[in-house]
């Protein structure tokens, strides 16, 4: 299955549009297809390359001073093209692993360790018992320390950037098999004002 994820970065200093557009052409896009209009950017491939391209864009635009936002939604369509699968090895306490690309190819992207606080909303599409799968990605973020408190508005999460996006993918992989038809909505915050 294909991931595909729009996403729109918000950078709150005058210089934005430098700032964004600079961070999206520094991002390695060798194996995700991309667009850019005038209002969000749309990665599309296997999701472990979309989840380290997109994870590249909010790094690149960190300059760990600037209070920065993205919002993203990935979407699990039943209309989606077969693709590959990532391979994803578990750690001990069931977090999701190192991540390694499909056919074993390393991320194509570096990554630097920095704290981000985060929202996640899943949203199953055309199924009745839908807050079951809601509960089992609250407990994929308690399980992986990540979870701080939740709201009728989705989970919020705190944590390294890549153990949050370790866990996103963790997330997506389940949706993926357990579900026909879903959205998953994700808010990123870093250099807030606000505590």
């Amino acid at each position: 299955m294909q991931t595909e994820c729009r996403f729109s970065l918000s950078v709150m200093c005058d210089d934005y549009a430098a700032h964004i557009l600079g961070a999206l052409g520094q991002v390695n896009l060798d194996h995700v297809q991309s667009r850019t209009d005038a209002l969000s950017t749309t990665y599309r491939g296997a999701r472990i390359h979309v989840l380290d391209a997109l994870q590249s864009a909010f790094g690149q635009v960190n300059d760990e001073e600037t209070h920065i936002t993205m919002e993203a939604t990935f979407s699990g369509c039943p209309d989606d093209p077969v693709g590959a699968n990532c391979v994803r090895p578990q750690t001990q306490n069931g977090c999701p692993g190192d991540v390694v690309g499909v056919g074993g190819r390393p991320r194509a992207n570096t990554v630097r360790p920095y704290d981000v606080r985060a929202r996640i909303a899943l949203y199953p599409l055309g199924i009745v018992d839908y807050a079951a799968h809601v509960s089992h990605v609250v407990g994929l973020t308690k399980q992986c320390e990540l979870y701080q408190t939740a709201s009728r508005y989705g989970a919020e999460l705190f944590g390294d950037v890549q153990d949050l996006f370790d866990t996103f993918d963790a997330i997506l992989a389940y949706a993926e098999a357990q579900l026909e038809h879903y959205v998953l909505q994700v808010t990123l915050s870093i250099n807030s004002p606000t505590k």
